[in-house]
């Protein structure tokens, strides 16, 4: 599996999957887990239920404990319903999973917000600080799902 999350996306895909991201986090200001699965959903064409984005919703919206990357989430969480359309079994798709969440944080260094934003959490973080991140982390996971298939 390739750890340059580029390597395997087009110029065009690029360039969509970033006006995914500025649609979705900046303009729409989702959190990074919905951001993740709606980019997710729009570049595989896999539609995701409602009732998956308001869980994801419910478990992100509590980023001021800074656990876990909603980013991280929302790209395991995804590639979970990915596989499931692919026809994986649950072995399969705990073996991905796995190998993805593996991926991310040797890439990133780390999986939890506080590690990832360390120096832009504040007493009043602002939503935009995570812009490159998530940027960075949605071409990322693109590039390892499609790696993955």
């Amino acid at each position: 599996m390739s750890l340059q999350p580029q390597e395997n996306l087009s110029a065009e895909e690029i360039t969509r999957l970033k006006q995914y991201v500025q649609k979705y986090f900046l303009e729409q200001q989702l959190n990074c887990g919905l951001t993740m699965m709606h980019c997710l959903s729009d570049f595989f064409q896999l539609p995701v239920h409602e009732q998956v984005y308001a869980s994801v919703n419910g478990i992100m919206e509590h980023r001021d404990k800074r656990h876990q990357c909603g980013l991280y989430k929302g790209a395991l969480m995804f590639l979970g319903i990915y596989g499931t359309q692919l026809g994986w079994d649950r072995a399969m798709l705990n073996e991905k999973t796995l190998s993805l969440a593996q991926a991310f944080e040797e890439y990133f260094h780390a999986i939890n917000c506080y590690e990832l934003r360390s120096s832009s959490f504040g007493s009043d973080p602002h939503h935009d600080l995570c812009a490159d991140l998530a940027e960075e982390a949605v071409l990322f996971a693109v590039g390892v799902i499609k790696d993955n298939k």
